[in-house]
């Protein structure tokens, strides 16, 4: 019986993590502007995992470095 608990509630997980992903390709094909597509990926990835700031950058990980791209922080467009 909890064996069946815990894979009936990775399917509702898998599911939901599924309908995230459908939603977001949707919402992503209104606009195809880079900063827009950016801040309303970052808005709904922050919505789905309930964090205050989300952002995305790129790693030069030969010289170390970590420059942020893009920030939402509570819902505002930072960078």
């Amino acid at each position: 019986a909890l064996e069946r608990a815990r894979t009936e509630r990775e399917a509702v997980a898998r599911e939901a993590d599924q309908r995230f992903l459908a939603e977001l390709g949707a919402a992503l094909q209104s606009t195809s502007d880079p900063t827009a597509l950016g801040e309303l990926a970052l808005r709904r990835l922050a919505a789905r995992f309930a964090v205050p700031e989300c952002g995305w950058g790129t790693a030069d990980v030969a010289r170390g470095t970590l420059v942020m791209r893009q920030t939402v922080r509570d819902g505002v467009l930072l960078q």
